[in-house]
């Protein structure tokens, strides 16, 4: 496979560096790993919700958005809404719904369309699916919108290599959608079998990432240090995660140093791989990221997310050589 000799307009990705095996691409800001759920906005709004969360919200709170009921549904979620160990467990899933608004129904249905419907009503064919697609209308309206393919890197490497298609690429690590910086992917299963392997084992994989945050402490010291916050997915919102000292929490482990003695630019070395974790642990001990309206200053009107991937070290998945790659940030 070889490249376009013209690059497309909408490529958004530079090749580094490339092999039989492997494909290393710079990634730029705001471009996600793979097709998926819109990203996180540049300005804060209200919070992302997975969909059973958004159907939790939808189902708990209908009361709250209604000024009165249109119709006998309308009533009846209502009803529900306000009897907490009822909302909190109807299932999202239309089976499940089903089974159990069914097994309740005698308790919580059956007087509220008592004097609309026959007694003898099939409830599953009649009344259920009008239920579940008004719950579920509601819900979509709280989910993020899906992205196209070519905002991705892997659907841009099918722009890149136009003979390919999304299943002949092998993601094996991600960058957060706001972050730019050095990515790795697997032309072949072997090759990509190998990296996920040295990733999983920790055999040799090093990454470097730049951070420009709010604030520094006052020690002025270059020597590597090291921050070990326990994380684990916040409970109210889809993208967020947050430190905790709950026994379910991940370990978490990050080194970090100035950058040439500098006030506000850091060489950040995650340990482990947590979700966002570079992000929460600069959130809690420095400021925040510079851009970063997910974790840091929620007034910060910067396009972009002051976090760069550095430098990625890993073995060469056919010759187990360690290969270092390197990009420096466009600030």
């Amino acid at each position: 496979m070889s490249p376009l000799t013209h690059i497309p307009l909408p490529l958004r990705i530079r090749i580094i560096y490339e092999d039989d095996d492997i494909v290393v691409v710079a990634k730029p800001p705001h471009l996600r790993t793979v097709p998926g759920n819109a990203a996180e906005p540049l300005t804060p709004q209200q919070p992302q919700y997975s969909a059973s969360q958004a159907w939790k919200h939808v189902v708990c709170n209908y009361a709250k958005t209604l000024t009165q009921p249109q119709d006998e549904i309308d009533t009846f979620l209502c009803q529900i809404s306000q009897v907490d160990h009822y909302a909190k467990c109807l299932p999202h899933k239309w089976k499940p719904f089903q089974s159990f608004v069914k097994r309740n129904w005698s308790k919580y249905g059956a007087s509220t369309f008592a004097a609309v419907n026959n007694k003898n009503e099939d409830v599953t064919i009649t009344l259920l699916p009008r239920i579940f697609q008004r719950l579920s209308n509601a819900q979509r309206r709280l989910l993020p919108k899906a992205t196209s393919p070519e905002e991705s890197v892997l659907g841009q490497l099918c722009l890149l290599y136009p003979t390919t298609t999304a299943n002949q690429w092998h993601i094996v690590h991600r960058l957060d959608c706001a972050t730019s910086g050095v990515l790795v992917v697997g032309r072949t299963s072997l090759a990509a079998a190998a990296l996920c392997r040295a990733w999983r084992e920790r055999l040799a994989v090093q990454k470097v990432y730049w951070a420009k945050v709010h604030r520094l402490p006052a020690d002025r010291t270059e020597e590597w240090q090291t921050i070990n916050d326990a994380l684990k997915p916040s409970p109210n919102e889809r993208l967020k995660w947050e430190i905790s000292t709950d026994a379910d929490a991940k370990e978490c482990t990050t080194l970090w140093r100035r950058v040439n003695d500098d006030d506000h630019y850091l060489e950040l070395k995650p340990i482990t791989g947590r979700t966002h974790q570079l992000r929460v642990h600069c959130a809690a001990h420095f400021g925040g990221i510079v851009g970063d309206t997910l974790y840091g200053n929620e007034k910060d009107d910067r396009q972009r997310l002051y976090l760069h991937a550095y430098q990625l070290s890993f073995p060469h998945p056919r010759t187990q050589e360690p290969v270092t790659f390197v990009q420096d940030p466009e600030w």
